[in-house]
């Protein structure tokens, strides 16, 4: 069995009494998988509350799924219970095939001099089929959250319809795996280097123009919310994720109730392939293992919790007896509960370390780099977070957190209320109503209102 394909197009309608709003997606909206999967099930159940009609649009790029199609069907059925209308829409534009001839020397050279939004973005070639289907929805607006790729399939939505929801743009995770950690010191004078850093330079103006043409961008990184403005964006606003409560009110007794280990337990969380997840594993090998060595040595285990596969030297440095490289996790809500610390060892200022919010629902006692800080302001040092810019001191402060169990406690029942006050579902969801009744309230005021 597999979800329904997409209605004819210009045969579609839905218009009821009550608002409606298109949730374009490109995977369906669920509890069980990522922030963003996540996010939008939670805000689709909060505007369903709030008296909308929804309908999910599940624009699918063939080739990426991060779902069986049994699971898929079990997330449809959930949303379909929920009186979601679903539907399905192909996306097929690719890459342009290799030209030939001349066009195989003048193509590139005009990339480079006059890029266009498609030369990133191929997308864009499905825009106009993906304008007709939502046309013919008559939504009051169209929300997409995701990636960049997949805004470009949605630019042809009549302006006054159409918010985007990004994250960190697309050029910030390849201009940091140039750079140490990712990258040595001497890779900077290589050709490549340079080659790379134009690419990465375009690609960024791209984006940028891209976002233009949207009419109402909302990022979810507070200080690359400020950086979009800075950079023409100017309407740019701030959305915070939905986490989810995994710990619920009862988390201190689930804490309690947690198998205690021998050795101070910490456990990091995230696919280790990632740039930010990656950065931090390189910092925790080269800079925190030496002085945990020096100063607690046969006292800690650090468990690595995520997908993935290490590059081949850090394979070799997490060789040891007390570094665990655990893979995915099925019950990681678990191990949170029965670690002694989360550790948040990205030294580098991409995007925002979400998960540690979602292990402030657990009562997890945080330790991280500083750097997180400027994506998650929410933290704070000595409040609901050590913070540390450096191995030794985060050594350190493992370590007081360890001899301290009063600071401990503290840490942990402020990370609790950080979560319950900036990251639940009671604390954002109706705020990302106001911001859409705003929308609204402009679309209503907007002349010309029409899909292009």
């Amino acid at each position: 069995m597999t979800p329904p394909q997409s209605e004819n197009p210009t045969a579609a309608t839905h218009r009821t009494d009550r608002r409606h709003i298109v949730y374009l997606t490109n995977e369906l909206p669920n509890q069980e998988y990522d922030t963003v999967l996540y996010t939008g099930f939670l805000m689709i159940r909060g505007l369903l509350a709030a008296g909308y009609d929804i309908t999910v649009v599940h624009l699918r790029m063939q080739g990426m799924s991060v779902a069986t199609e049994e699971t898929r069907v079990r997330w449809l059925s959930e949303l379909q219970r929920m009186r979601v209308r679903v539907m399905v829409e192909p996306l097929v534009s690719g890459p342009p095939p290799p030209k030939s001839g001349l066009q195989h020397l003048t193509r590139p050279l005009r990339k480079i001099l006059a890029p266009r939004i498609e030369d990133q973005f191929y997308l864009l070639g499905d825009s106009e089929r993906v304008a007709k289907l939502v046309g013919s929805l008559e939504p009051d607006i169209a929300i997409y959250w995701g990636n960049f790729q997949t805004i470009a399939a949605c630019l042809g939505i009549a302006k006054q319809h159409f918010i985007a929801i990004v994250p960190e743009p697309p050029h910030l995770p390849e201009w940091f795996r140039i750079r140490p950690p990712h990258a040595t010191w001497a890779f900077r004078f290589s050709p490549l280097f340079w080659r790379q850093t134009l690419a990465i330079h375009i690609r960024r103006k791209l984006s940028l123009r891209m976002l233009r043409k949207c009419p109402e961008v909302w990022c979810t990184v507070d200080h690359l919310t400020a950086w979009f403005q800075r950079s023409g964006i100017a309407h740019c606003q701030h959305v915070r994720n939905i986490v989810p409560d995994w710990g619920g009110t009862d988390w201190p007794a689930k804490r309690a109730n947690a198998t205690p280990t021998k050795r101070l337990k910490i456990v990091l969380m995230g696919a280790v392939s990632g740039t930010s997840t990656l950065a931090g594993l390189y910092f925790l090998a080269r800079n925190l293992l030496p002085c945990l060595d020096a100063e607690f040595m046969g006292k800690f285990e650090i468990h690595i919790c995520g997908g993935g596969t290490l590059p081949p030297n850090l394979q070799h440095q997490f060789d040891r007896p007390d570094v665990f490289v655990r893979g995915f996790v099925e019950d990681i809500v678990a191990e949170l509960l029965s670690c002694d610390v989360f550790l948040a060892p990205t030294p580098i200022k991409l995007g925002s370390r979400v998960r540690i919010a979602y292990t402030w629902s657990v009562g997890c006692c945080v330790i991280s780099h500083s750097a997180n800080a400027y994506g998650l302001v929410e933290m704070k040092d000595g409040h609901n977070a050590l913070l540390a810019s450096n191995g030794a001191d985060m050594a350190r402060a493992i370590i007081r957190s360890h001899e301290d169990p009063e600071l401990r406690a503290r840490l942990q029942q402020n990370g609790r209320e950080t979560f319950e006050r900036y990251y639940s579902e009671a604390a954002t969801v109706n705020k990302i109503t106001v911001k859409i009744e705003h929308a609204l309230e402009a679309n209503r005021n907007s002349p010309n209102v029409r899909v292009l």
